[in-house]
């Protein structure tokens, strides 16, 4: 038997509110550092918290070698016109498992950083060294 056509129209997709999105991309990203991170993790990652809350975060290396980039590392927010500020430290430890949330975004940028932050390497993206050694 065969339904009868109707002018009711089809649901259409489900559509969520900026922050329901936001918290439905930032729920899938818990615990995606738990076992490290690779400086193309990092761009993902990063990327995606961009796309989804709209808070650029950068990771600083020690340094950048041939291999790429390497040693001790730390996260902070960077503005639009390349201003680093201090994060706070539930990002880290929502990333790498250790917390359920980040906390609520107008938390996560802090106080600008005072070092200087002329970084010589880059990779245009999410991720800046301290030190070249390519040279060495």
């Amino acid at each position: 038997m065969t339904e009868p056509m109707t002018n009711a129209p089809r649901p259409g997709p489900v559509q969520l509110t900026p922050e329901e999105l936001a918290a439905e991309l930032l729920a899938e990203l818990h615990g995606r550092f738990q076992d490290g991170y690779t400086p193309e993790d990092v761009t993902a990652v990063f990327s995606r918290i961009y796309d989804a809350v709209g808070i650029y975060l950068v990771c600083v290396w020690d340094y950048a070698d041939e291999y790429g980039f390497g040693g001790n590392s730390e996260f902070y927010a960077e503005d639009q016109d390349g201003g680093l500020f201090e994060v706070q430290p539930g990002i880290y430890h929502w990333l790498s498992g250790e917390q359920q949330t980040p906390g609520p975004l107008d938390t996560w940028v802090c106080a600008p950083v005072a070092e200087p932050t002329d970084f010589p390497v880059t990779d245009d993206f999410h991720n800046y060294a301290r030190a070249d050694q390519t040279d060495d």
